[in-house]
């Protein structure tokens, strides 16, 4: 959840999902995904009231705020949360899906505290998709997003590939994401072997 806090409100509320959890990309590599959780899936409802309840638990007045939920079965459980933008470009998910840029609204939070008067900008709401890997190349090719005029970001470059598409349809991002998922695979995925010891 990716969350827009001011005066002890929430303003902005975006669920994500998991595709592939970046522990097992991390551990075992792949293809990481994530897409915006559907208004109408009832885990929507269950994650945004998780979310209220955990940031006024933690007596969070303002700011961006990322919270992490672990679904284990039909169960939900606090996992973290982190005062501050999501990292793994998942930012791109809410920006695709709202409009808003989490940095900028951040800024924007921060200087309120000195002159007061935030108010959020108007956003919209469509279901947006992420897809990344690590890739073969050091500049990869990412023509094949111009395929799908739903791609509203790329990623491509320091072997890095991949995008963010957004659509009204939730449908049409599970087709998306399949598809991306499938070409990055296939295409550019790059995958380093695990280390033996931390460090």
């Amino acid at each position: 959840m990716d969350s827009v806090i001011h005066d002890r409100k929430v303003l902005l509320a975006v669920a994500g999902q998991y595709g592939t959890p970046p522990f097992d990309v991390w551990h075992g590599g792949g293809v990481f995904s994530s897409r915006t959780v559907p208004k109408r899936h009832p885990l929507f409802k269950a994650l945004l009231d998780m979310n209220e309840q955990v940031i006024t638990a933690c007596g969070i007045q303002q700011g961006v705020n990322h919270v992490e939920f672990l679904g284990l079965g039909d169960r939900v459980y606090f996992l973290e949360i982190g005062a501050r933008v999501a990292g793994s470009n998942l930012d791109r998910l809410t920006t695709a899906s709202t409009g808003l840029d989490l940095f900028l609204e951040s800024a924007r939070l921060e200087l309120d505290l000195l002159d007061g008067g935030y108010k959020l900008p108007k956003t919209f709401r469509k279901e947006a998709g992420i897809v990344l890997c690590l890739s073969r190349d050091k500049d990869p090719c990412t023509s094949f997003c111009d395929d799908y005029p739903e791609v509203v970001w790329t990623l491509n470059h320091d072997h890095h590939a991949g995008c963010v598409v957004a659509s009204p349809n939730s449908g049409r991002v599970d087709e998306l994401v399949a598809a991306i998922r499938e070409n990055l695979a296939r295409d550019h995925l790059a995958v380093l072997p695990a280390a033996d010891t931390p460090g």
